[in-house]
């Protein structure tokens, strides 16, 4: 199945931010953009459904507001294996409409932690 090219460029985190969807924690965010994320997680996510995530936040950018989290909507656009270890899962959630305040948070979150 051939994917959309993407419209930014994801940036590898320094380190992985965890992602919950209902209170059940999902994964971990491996990279991210303004317009979407990669998630490991130790399952596979269905594609095509919309999820409500929430991301816990770097002790440094929640300290500048009120939330350690952020949430918004997302929908998985793609699950696989990991190549490296078959006992997870990398999955692709495309960003819906984010508010201008989540947008902001993870313009913080790629500037201080995305790396090339």
């Amino acid at each position: 199945m051939k994917h959309r090219p993407r419209k930014s460029r994801r940036k590898y985190l320094i380190f992985y931010l965890r992602v919950f969807e209902d209170g059940m924690f999902m994964g971990f965010v491996m990279d991210i953009s303004p317009a979407g994320m990669m998630v490991l997680s130790e399952f596979s996510v269905e594609t095509g459904r919309r999820f409500r995530l929430r991301m816990n936040l770097p002790p440094d950018i929640s300290g500048r507001g009120n939330k350690n989290y952020v949430e918004f909507d997302s929908v998985c656009r793609w699950s696989r294996p990991d190549e490296d270890n078959r006992d997870f899962f990398l999955n692709g959630f495309e960003l819906q409409q984010a508010d201008r305040d989540t947008c902001q948070l993870i313009d913080s979150i790629i500037k201080e932690y995305g790396r090339h």
